[in-house]
């Protein structure tokens, strides 16, 4: 859905913006795209359960509505969809949104759908359009349980724009819920001016912190795994062993300089799993694995 220009500018939208606000990449990449879209101008209503965790500071036109749930005994599990729907509709109505944003098909598209409802039937009878962007989850729910399938091909066709964070995504919502709506791939994004590179100097100035200069910075690095037995009998030592190490930063092959002999098979077998910062060439370097007895 393309936001529609006056006088040569931007027209400032109201915007209903729902996720699942924990630490999942959607509500991650939904509230993003919401304090982004609030520092181009637009006001953006977060409308969850809870306050996603991205929306830890303040920020001008940036709302948030709580949606609660009431507990009937009637019900075994809380109706969070239906109670949703209604808050949906009431936010919109009350601040006159211009369009919904849902992340994820299941639950929210189909809560959307009924707002979309309640305010097309009200004394306004206004149509409130909504987004649906997609997200991994929402194929692997129906794989796992195909009674969902019906009610999610009806909300990903019944939105009136519908996104994917992938290709791949895109083409496996097509060929399994056999969408013919159009689905426009929209990638999962990073802010490039909050998190960049900082300037050369300074990256060296951190380098230092990790690695001499010259020497190969260790990404990854696996511990072995000190043997119980050993552990208990409070016997350490050391391993010193000679890396081989690919220009992409894998361990090609591991020689046993010296140590204790009993620590070798397990010091060979974590740093065979390490992994450097790539290099303009193959590097060879020698590293000391110690094995010390904690009580």
């Amino acid at each position: 859905m393309e936001i529609e220009c006056c006088m040569g500018e931007e027209r400032r939208l109201k915007i209903g913006i729902t996720c699942y606000p924990t630490y999942g990449g959607s509500g991650v990449v939904a509230t993003e795209l919401g304090l982004e879209l609030a520092q181009r101008g637009h006001e953006v209503h977060f409308i969850s359960y809870a306050q996603p965790i991205r929306l830890n500071r303040p920020a001008p036109n940036i709302h948030y509505h709580e949606v609660e749930v009431s507990r009937y005994p009637l019900f075994e599990y809380p109706p969070y969809d239906l109670a949703l729907a209604t808050r949906m509709a009431e936010v919109s109505e009350i601040y006159d949104l211009d369009l919904l944003h849902v992340h994820y098909a299941i639950p929210h598209s189909v809560s959307a759908l009924l707002a979309r409802q309640m305010l097309a039937w009200g004394p306004k009878h206004r149509r409130l359009p909504f987004v649906t962007t997609l997200h991994g989850t929402d194929i692997t729910l129906v794989g796992q349980d195909p009674s969902y399938l019906p009610v999610t091909r009806f909300s990903i066709e019944q939105s009136d724009g519908v996104t994917a964070i992938s290709k791949y995504l895109r083409e496996r919502t097509c060929r399994e819920f056999g969408i013919a709506n159009n689905i426009e791939v929209i990638y999962n994004f990073v802010n490039t001016e909050l998190y960049c590179r900082e300037k050369e100097k300074d990256l060296t100035q951190h380098r230092a912190e990790y690695a001499t200069k010259g020497e190969r910075m260790l990404l990854i690095r696996v511990e072995p795994e000190y043997p119980e037995t050993l552990r208990k009998l409070g016997i350490g030592g050391s391993v010193r062993l000679r890396l081989t190490i690919s220009p992409q930063g894998e361990v090609e092959s591991v020689a046993v300089v010296g140590g204790n002999p009993i620590f070798v098979e397990v010091a060979v077998k974590a740093a065979r799993q390490w992994v450097y910062a790539t290099w303009p060439s193959q590097t060879t370097l020698e590293v000391t694995i110690p094995f010390q007895p904690r009580p």
